[in-house]
């Protein structure tokens, strides 16, 4: 038997997501899937899929590719640097030896954070968002875009100041 489909409840959902690139800004994002495959040019490489974990457009999503290119000893450089930011230091990952893909990598990314740069870049005619850098997450609060970070209040001493010296007695007193 064949359910029937409603197309107008379906179009109604489908204009709830949006795939139109995020403002240029930093977002908090965790990876919510990774999966190890081989980029068109024979590369080993993880396509990911984040998504932002709080704010104005919490729950959107980004799609980045983390390419291996060992002929290229910066963009190695690279890659060992996005891994570590996302807490898969390169120590863990020498330890896991010769890998035949990088499964093991991209099931180790999975939940993890990082504070991610997004600019835009123009693909088959549509912009989209571009992994700019990834930058270690903490907690401390985003600073929305065209904003300034508040200025910190100035210092204060740890200790009173010293009173004034005191003039000598007069002498002859």
């Amino acid at each position: 038997m064949t359910e029937s489909v409603d197309m107008a409840a379906l179009l109604a959902l489908a204009k709830t997501v949006s795939y139109d690139a995020l403002p240029i800004g930093e977002y908090d994002m965790e990876i919510m899937k990774a999966d190890a495959t081989t980029s068109g040019g024979g590369k080993k490489m993880i396509k990911a899929r984040l998504r932002v974990v709080h704010g104005p457009h919490e729950n959107r999503k980004v799609w980045n590719n983390f390419t291996l290119s060992p002929e290229s000893p910066d963009a190695v450089s690279i890659w060992f640097r996005h891994m570590a930011v996302f807490g898969l230091p390169g120590d863990w990952l020498a330890s896991l030896g010769t890998l035949n893909d990088l499964t093991p990598v991209a099931a180790a990314l999975v939940d993890r954070r990082a504070r991610v740069p997004l600019g835009h870049r123009v693909w088959n005619g549509q912009t989209r968002n571009n992994v700019e850098r990834t930058v270690p997450y903490t907690d401390a609060p985003l600073v929305p875009a065209g904003q300034r970070a508040p200025l910190l209040p100035p210092l204060r001493p740890l200790l009173p100041r010293p009173a004034p010296p005191r003039p000598p007695p007069p002498r002859g007193a």
